[in-house]
């Protein structure tokens, strides 16, 4: 998903993980960090997702950040993103 994304041309960075769904146990989530001087739309991303992935693999969440977390070697830190969607969407 993440190389799909990256072919976005509005989008900078992204990071896709999974969010909890209480129908399908798990759906994906996007975070976008969009280029400068852009302003992408989640249904936008959605449309440009639809000819490069199959339909189940489009992320059902779409959220537009500033920043991103990041190592010192710039890859993003997913546990980070995890840990906060948990406050979001904490266990039952």
């Amino acid at each position: 998903m993440e190389e799909a994304l990256a072919k976005h041309p509005d989008v900078l960075m992204s990071a896709v993980v999974g969010r909890p769904d209480p129908v399908m146990g798990e759906v994906g989530r996007a975070y976008i960090m969009k280029k400068p001087g852009t302003n992408p739309t989640a249904e936008g991303v959605k449309a440009f997702l639809k000819d490069h992935l199959a339909n189940f693999k489009i992320p059902e969440d779409i959220v537009f950040r500033d920043q991103l977390p990041l190592t010192l070697l710039g890859k993003v830190k997913k546990l980070d993103l995890y840990q906060e969607m948990e406050k979001e969407f904490p266990k039952k």
